[in-house]
């Protein structure tokens, strides 16, 4: 969720969002931002890469030009290895394609400012708030991810779904031991 969460803020919400059959995309909290931010979900057939040919020639492409010269012995953290794939990113979208009739990425993703549907800062942090369903104790706490949160007492021994911002400001908080 962080890397399209990231991807909408920059790019604005897209139309439809074409995901292969993992776990991480088919789940209900993906439908759930989709029909939050006015996107369809489309789930490609398994094994079948022709019905995502834009991300398999872009991963074909990646490993044809940057893997192939990659020495990780130049880098000496995973941060350093970030930024550079992230300067190969810049570099690739702001050079001349010729299946783009001499337009670079960039140019032809912004040549159609009406086609960017963008969302403010607030939509999308409301919009990628995630939703957990939990039984509210009767002291009215609910455990998420470890961490005790109290919820207003109406909610005592009900099941609901509250919106977790994962690092919003819970009223209470403590965290919870394995046991």
């Amino acid at each position: 969720m962080t890397v399209i969460r990231s991807a909408v803020s920059k790019y604005g919400r897209p139309r439809l969002f074409a995901f292969d059959n993992g776990s991480s995309y088919r789940n209900g909290q993906m439908e759930l931002l989709a029909a939050r931010i006015g996107s369809a979900v489309h789930y490609c057939e398994p094994f079948t890469p022709t019905s995502k040919s834009k991300i398999e020639r872009w991963f074909l492409t990646m490993r044809m030009q940057y893997l192939a010269s990659l020495d990780m012995r130049d880098f000496h953290s995973l941060e350093e290895l970030r930024q550079h794939f992230a300067g190969y990113v810049s570099r690739y979208n702001q050079s001349p394609h010729s299946s783009l009739e001499g337009k670079t990425p960039q140019e032809r993703f912004f040549s159609e400012p009406e086609q960017i549907r963008r969302l403010t800062q607030e939509q999308v942090d409301t919009c990628f708030l995630p939703e957990v369903e939990r039984r509210v104790s009767a002291d009215c706490v609910i455990v998420i991810n470890k961490t005790e949160y109290e919820v207003h007492y109406r909610y005592a021994k009900q099941r609901n779904l509250p919106k977790s911002g994962y690092g919003s400001k819970p009223l209470k908080k403590s965290t919870v031991s394995e046991s």
